[in-house]
């Protein structure tokens, strides 16, 4: 009877361990995410004030027709370059020239009533003081004279004015510059109703006004450039609606005189050489001017930050590869994460696999490039 109830202890035994090892067998590993990390790299971040604005030419003049007349020549191609006193449009002078002659012959005319008229007036004037002659004859040469001493003005009014519409014939550049797409085709009726004929911008360097709001004209005005007067040593970034950044450097060229009421933002006005005329009038640009002095922080590409209602973030892989969500001070430029608080340089930082990841759990990191330090 013993021997029977030590079998069955047994077998209960073996079928207790055999049951227990299908189960721990049974039971799956846990899975671990990978996740790709990089090390916060060491940079220098630069706070910048921002405007957008728009880019204009120093100098730009609307052609107009000074005269009515048919356009019987335009001397430039659409869109080129062209020179100081170039002609560009010629309107029919015939008309004009025509009233220059006839100006000229009134002139002829009244010099010459002028003086028989001054001669007359001498020799009443003579004879007056020998009380040779009526004081009303005297009178009559004297107005005589006058008149046609007026006449004479009047006639040099009239050939001046008649020699300016023979000029206004000829429309040439004011200045060197970039000339519009013509308006109007040679054979057109043209005159001062006409309105623009084309559209002249100068050659060369071009202004940028941009608004500052009172805070950031604050904080410019505290830097040592303009509290030393020395606006044109204040750079100027530049760069281009995609975000690429305009090679040259400007600088400050002049401030408005109040802030606007409007607004409540004050003007300022920045210059750019243009010797590739890569900035064209009209165009829309992202102005930047520097207000402080560059600061060292930890620097991580844009994927790694995430934000939700209590603030921005990111994740970093800690001891043992366990995750450790930060919470960071930060700033964005040109696609890189400045942290100045929450992450220190060398740290390994998630930038891809992030959904896949939780505070206090374990990943397996793959490490990238580290971020290339911004200057």
């Amino acid at each position: 009877m013993k021997k029977a109830s030590l079998m069955f202890t047994v077998l209960t035994a073996g079928v207790l361990f055999s049951t227990s090892a299908c189960k721990e067998k049974a039971a799956p590993a846990p899975v671990v995410p990978g996740v790709v990390v990089i090390p916060a790299a060491e940079a220098d971040y630069v706070e910048y004030m921002p405007s957008i604005s728009n880019v204009m030419a120093f100098d730009s003049v609307d052609l107009v027709a000074r005269v009515e007349g048919f356009l019987l020549k335009r001397n430039f191609k659409d869109g080129e370059l062209v020179k100081k006193g170039q002609l560009l449009f010629q309107i029919e002078p015939e008309k004009y020239e025509a009233a220059v002659a006839a100006a000229e012959a009134d002139l002829l005319k009244a010099r010459a009533d002028q003086k028989n008229s001054t001669s007359d007036y001498e020799r009443q004037k003579t004879l007056l003081a020998k009380d040779a002659v009526s004081r009303r004859k005297y009178d009559e040469a004297e107005s005589q004279k006058m008149q046609s001493d007026a006449a004479v003005l009047a006639a040099e009014a009239k050939l001046k004015q008649a020699k300016l519409d023979l000029g206004y014939t000829k429309i040439t550049a004011p200045f060197d510059g970039r000339i519009s797409f013509n308006r109007y085709s040679e054979g057109n009726l043209v005159s001062p109703a006409s309105g623009t004929l084309a559209t002249l911008h100068r050659s060369g360097p071009v202004k940028v006004d941009f608004q500052l709001n009172e805070l950031d004209l604050l904080r410019l005005m505290k830097s040592e450039p303009v509290k030393n007067k020395k606006f044109s040593s204040v750079p100027v970034e530049l760069r281009f609606q995609n975000g690429e950044k305009y090679p040259l450097t400007g600088r400050l060229d002049s401030f408005d005189n109040q802030i606007s009421q409007a607004t409540g933002t004050f003007k300022i006005r920045a210059v750019f050489d243009n010797p590739r005329e890569r900035l064209i009038p009209g165009m829309y640009v992202k102005i930047r001017i520097r207000s402080g002095e560059a600061k060292t922080t930890a620097a991580v590409p844009r994927a790694a930050m995430q934000t939700d209602m209590s603030g921005d973030y990111v994740y970093v892989v800690g001891k043992e590869n366990t995750v450790e969500r930060r919470s960071i001070k930060a700033a964005e430029l040109d696609g890189t994460i400045y942290i100045s608080d929450g992450v220190k340089t060398g740290e390994l930082v998630i930038v891809e696999g992030i959904s896949k990841t939780r505070p206090g759990g374990k990943v397996a990191p793959q490490l990238q490039k580290t971020a290339e330090t911004v200057k």
